[in-house]
């Protein structure tokens, strides 16, 4: 990011700390039940 996009050092690192947290939520599995014998999310 730093060569490509002309971002400091401090910049990148704020960046990602914010996509990285929102990627780890949105990568968890939905909670699963069963519902007349099928598994439903």
């Amino acid at each position: 990011m730093i060569s490509y996009m002309d971002y400091s050092q401090e910049q990148v690192e704020l960046i990602q700390g914010i996509f990285r947290h929102k990627l780890v939520h949105l990568a968890q599995p939905g909670p699963l039940s069963l519902y007349k014998g099928k598994t439903v999310v």
